[in-house]
């Protein structure tokens, strides 16, 4: 496929319509249908057991992107953070991108975080 090609097929790639009327605090609301997508289907494959792990990733970017977050400690200091409940295996079952701003349900951060991650995930099934 030719670079010219590519590029007209990217420039007109839309998950959503622009259009419609959406929540203005959603900043991930033009790729949302395609994660809710995605997670649905992973959380169909397959059902974790009782050995989970919580893991934080980042996700290097450089772009122009408001949730940008920087960590010196980090070997891709910029990037996007993502929140991941996977299996013992390695398998992703559900994540959370970071996007500056946690919704508290009446825990700290990183309790927040492990409920909203294992919304849906029933132990024992």
């Amino acid at each position: 496929m030719s670079y010219n090609r590519f590029s007209s097929i990217l420039r007109c790639w839309h998950f959503v319509d622009n259009e419609a009327p959406r929540d203005q605090n959603e900043r991930l609301y033009k790729i949302k249908p395609l994660l809710n997508l995605v997670i649905n289907n992973w959380k169909n494959l397959l059902t974790p057991n009782e050995c989970i792990v919580i893991d934080e990733s980042m996700m290097p970017i450089r772009g122009r992107i408001s949730f940008r977050q920087y960590n010196p400690s980090k070997a891709h200091k910029y990037g996007l953070k993502i929140y991941k409940l996977c299996t013992e295996d390695g398998f992703v079952w559900n994540y959370d991108i970071y996007i500056g701003r946690d919704s508290e349900i009446g825990l700290d951060k990183p309790g927040s975080v492990v409920v909203q991650l294992c919304d849906g995930w029933k132990l024992g099934e």
